[in-house]
This record gives C-alpha cells, sequence and structure tokens, in this order.
C-alpha cells in the first residue's frame, strides 16, 4: 500500500513538472483522464502547498496567535480581519484553494457555454485545476522569501505577480484544448475571471467596511492610526504623557475602556484617564523610552493601541550636515531645550573631537580627504546636570544641501 502511494505521488509530481514544461502538449495528452484522477492531482498539490506554506509563514501565525484578531471591544474588528485572511500566505492560499476554485471554475464555465464550448462542467474544472498547477508547486517559496527581511517583501511580491501570471496562462491553454475553443474564445473566458472577481472583491470589501461602520468604526486614510492620540514631552528625567482624546475618525469608543494602562519599557507604570486632557508625569531616566497604552475594556479584553518612543534627542537642538567637496560643515540650528546644553561635541572618522558652539547657527567645518564618500558624523550634548546625550549618529549625503547624510554621488 505505501509502494503504491508512493508511486502515485511519484507520478503526480512528474505530471506537474511537465504541466510546468510544456503546457499545451501535456494538456492535449491529458483530455481522457477521468474526473477523478484530477481531483486527487489537484487535492495532493494543493495539501503539498498548504504543508510549505505553513512551515514557511509559521511565524506571522505565532504572532497572530499571541495578539488575537484585531478586536474593538472584545469584538472582532471585521475589517482588520478581511486584512489578515488576505494578507497571509497561508489562509490567503486556503481561500484561493477552496472558494476561489469553486467561484473561478463556475465563472469561467459560463464563459465557456457562452463562447461555444459543449465538453461539459467536468472539462471545465480540470482545466482549472490542472492550471493552477504553476501556483500549487511555487506559491509557498514566495513565503520563504518574504521572511529574508530587508527587500524580502518586494521580492515575494514581484514573485506573486509573475506566479499569477503563468498560472493564468497555463490556465489559458487548458481551456483551449480541453474545451476545444479557438484561442481568441479561450482569452475571452479567461478574461470574465479576471474582471468579475476584483468585482466581488471590491463588493465584499465595501460590505465589510460597511459593517465595522454599523459597529461604530470608521475607517478612512487614518484607519491605522492610534484611536486615541497621545504626547509625549521629556522635561530632564521626566516624561509628561497627554491624552489629547479621540481621532475625528476613530476606531474605539470611551465607553468600551474601563482604563488605560501605560507601559514604560515594558514595565507597568501606572494608568492614565480616558478622558480628554488627562495626563501622566513619570520618572525615566533611560533612554530611549518606550511608552506603551494599552486599552482594557469593560468586558476584560486588552488591546495595546499605540506606542511612542521617546529618543530624548529631538528637544535638545536641530543639527544640521553638508559636504561640498572635502570640506564637511556641521550645523546647529537651535532647539527647545538648547539652553540645559553645556557643550556640543562632533566626532567623525579619524578626526578628534571639536567643539561645536551651543548658540543657534554656530558652524564647525573641516578637511575630509578620505577617498570614501559615506562617513559616520557624531553629535554629542554634554548638558549642564552632567548627563551626556548622543543627538546625531549620522552619516555624510552630498545629495541634501543641508540634512542627516545617508549616501553620496
Amino acid at each position: 500500500m505505501v509502494g503504491e502511494d508512493e508511486k502515485m505521488i511519484k507520478k503526480i509530481l512528474q505530471k506537474a513538472w511537465e504541466f510546468l514544461q510544456h503546457p499545451v502538449e501535456t494538456f492535449r495528452i491529458s483530455k481522457d483522464d477521468r474526473f477523478t484522477e484530477v481531483l486527487t492531482y489537484y487535492l495532493i498539490l494543493f495539501f503539498l502547498d498548504i504543508v510549505l506554506t505553513l512551515v514557511f509563514s509559521s511565524g506571522d501565525l505565532v504572532m497572530l496567535a499571541k495578539r488575537g484578531f484585531p478586536n474593538v471591544g472584545g469584538t472582532i474588528d471585521p475589517f482588520m480581519f478581511f486584512l489578515i485572511i488576505f494578507g497571509n500566505d497561508l489562509f490567503r492560499t486556503l481561500f484561493l484553494g477552496t472558494l476561489g476554485l469553486l467561484t473561478g471554475g463556475i465563472l469561467i464555465h459560463i464563459g465557456v457555454y457562452l463562447t461555444g464550448g459543449r465538453k461539459g462542467m467536468k472539462k471545465t474544472f480540470m482545466a482549472l485545476m490542472y492550471g493552477l498547477t504553476p501556483y500549487l508547486v511555487t506559491s509557498w517559496i514566495t513565503s520563504l522569501v518574504s521572511q529574508v527581511g530587508i527587500g524580502g517583501d518586494i521580492i515575494a511580491f514581484s514573485g506573486v505577480v509573475i506566479i499569477v501570471g503563468w498560472t493564468i496562462v497555463v490556465i489559458f491553454y487548458g481551456v483551449r484544448e480541453l474545451q476545444e475553443i479557438s484561442s481568441e474564445r479561450a482569452g475571452v473566458v479567461v478574461a470574465v475571471p479576471l474582471v468579475v472577481l476584483p468585482f466581488i472583491a471590491v463588493v465584499l470589501f465595501t460590505l465589510v467596511v460597511l459593517l465595522s461602520w454599523g459597529q461604530g468604526m470608521v475607517y478612512s486614510r487614518e484607519m491605522m492610526a492610534p484611536p486615541i492620540k497621545f504626547s509625549l514631552d521629556r522635561n530632564g528625567d521626566t516624561i509628561t504623557l497627554k491624552n489629547l482624546g479621540l481621532r475625528t475618525v476613530n476606531q474605539i469608543r470611551l465607553d468600551e475602556i474601563s482604563r488605560l494602562e501605560v507601559r514604560l519599557n515594558g514595565v507597568l507604570n501606572g494608568t492614565i484617564g480616558t478622558a480628554t486632557g488627562s495626563e501622566r508625569t513619570f520618572f525615566a531616566p533611560s533612554c530611549p523610552a518606550k511608552v506603551a497604552i494599552i486599552a482594557v475594556f469593560t468586558n476584560g479584553t486588552r488591546r495595546e493601541i499605540t506606542t511612542i518612543k521617546d529618543e530624548c534627542i529631538n528637544n535638545f537642538t536641530n543639527i544640521t550636515m553638508k559636504k561640498s567637496g572635502k570640506t564637511v560643515t556641521v550645523r546647529n540650528n537651535g532647539g527647545p531645550r538648547l539652553g540645559e546644553v553645556a557643550e556640543l561635541w562632533v566626532k567623525s572618522g579619524l578626526q578628534a573631537n571639536q567643539s561645536l558652539g551651543t548658540a543657534p547657527g554656530s558652524e564647525i567645518s573641516w578637511t575630509d580627504n578620505t577617498k570614501s564618500c559615506s562617513f559616520q558624523v557624531t553629535v554629542d550634548a554634554h548638558l549642564k546636570n552632567g548627563r551626556t546625550w548622543r543627538i546625531v549618529d549620522e552619516e555624510v549625503d552630498t545629495s541634501v544641501p543641508w540634512g542627516p547624510i545617508r549616501s553620496c554621488n
């Protein structure tokens, strides 16, 4: 029995390889395949695709399991649920491989019938199940690539576009060969779902948004923004957090919240009032400081609604730089807390520390003889209270007249 299963799987994988290499010839020799054989072929490839996608998208699923679906007052947020379902590789594969297959098959067969195809609906679904081979065999690769880090998502998206285009071409060949219609008619048939399915998606998306609206949630370009606005102001070693109230376009109602917890660098630091204008001042000598606000709802559920990072450097002074030829210039443009600064020290590469005046508009320049056009510049603020903050740690960029320097021409 095991040997027979191995032979069947080997045969299916061999046929999938033939569809990838020579789809037209493979469809022609598969015209007389039984529907049950084609269904078995499809289900095995679909199962393998799900397993591989699950393996390489497990990190996203673990994160989702820890956080749970986005909710508003304990109720599943349908809008975010929609985004998660179609944004997660595994959920998208499950959806396309089941409902997508059924819907697409029906739409394609309607087109086949209207254009003169009379080989029956089974042939249409056979063409579609065989035609989905490129997607089933390769879509899991995009899940792997998306984990690569910087650039991974872009490469994965490009891969999805290529895979989808490839799959559409193979489905086109399948419809043409199995329904025995002309290329022109087959092209029209395959184009129908490409128009109708996006329309259905837009309608579904609209219904989801209206459902969200009915639950007291309205979405716009600010939908991903924190539902409650907060401001953060540092004064020496203390931070003042202020509740600025609900956004005009908000995702929650205040009567659903029992309290707002404040966490400083992951540690509970107390609560802040839900009323607009409420403030909390606390001691935060460490820098940078990460302040998270967690809403605790009346039904006991919790949701982190925003995180604010205090870099501790923005309020002292604004430092800009430029490079002209071999000359590097650093300028002190001043800032609201410049009066707390006793000295500003500039360091770059092999250059010794240089003092930059504390008066707004102060500048220092030096000649850089290195051949490299990219080098680090750091500026440390020595405060009158004895503390020292690194307020600049950047690279020089000749493409920006005055500003942080990232690269050179």
